[in-house]
């Protein structure tokens, strides 16, 4: 699974972007990475470990959930 979304709004000066990824780990785990920041910018990255990929998928669906209430639209 990878989300890639974006945030434009260019009179309030509004370029973001938020990226998902779930991927398995070397230990059976999987892990829902993260990144987020300014277009053209470096950002920020956080990652989540899971012991189901269900799991992981569960909390990507909320955050896109989320995202897209705040104007975020992706692929």
């Amino acid at each position: 699974m990878c989300i890639h979304m974006t945030r434009l709004d260019s009179p309030k000066n509004i370029a973001r972007y938020y990226n998902m990824s779930i991927t398995p780990d070397l230990f059976g785990r999987w892990v829902l990475v993260r990144r987020w920041g300014r277009i053209g910018r470096g950002g920020s990255q956080l990652m989540q470990s899971f012991d189901e990929e269900a799991d992981a998928e569960d909390v990507a669906r909320e955050i896109l959930r989320k995202k897209q209430k705040r104007g975020y639209e992706g692929r």
